[in-house]
């Protein structure tokens, strides 16, 4: 079963009642190419990503490689190396639901969906 993390927005964005959406940013990435993440969205950069950065990713555990990277080299998205493509364990550190627009981005979604859709017909008796 696959694994999508996303930071979440709230806690950051709510100030007074309201979604401030003027702390959200929007940069550049770059992905590694022979990553999931590359291979799910079919590109090799994002032009736009909107994020904000309180806190970014120090020391990675075992198995857990960086596979995007922003501006200065802070790390944007880190994958978990699996066997299996449909087991696959991911997390972003941008926010890919508030670009519903941008189909690039959309294609995590899709793929997530798919993936969990490939391993729960394996894990079904038939």
């Amino acid at each position: 079963m696959p694994a999508l993390g996303i930071l979440s927005p709230l806690a950051v964005f709510l100030r007074h009642g309201k979604v401030n959406m003027e702390l959200l940013t929007g940069h550049g990435i770059s992905l590694e190419a022979d990553s999931q993440l590359a291979r799910l969205l079919g590109v090799s950069d994002l032009d736009s990503v909107r994020s904000f950065h309180g806190q970014a990713v120090g020391r990675l555990g075992e198995g857990v490689r960086v596979v995007a990277t922003g501006d200065g080299g802070v790390v944007e998205a880190v994958e978990v190396d699996t066997e299996d493509p449909a087991n696959w364990l991911m997390g972003v550190q941008w926010h890919p639901e508030m670009a519903p627009r941008d189909e690039v981005q959309n294609r995590l979604f899709k793929g997530f969906v798919e993936a969990a859709r490939t391993g729960r017909r394996a894990r079904t008796p038939r």
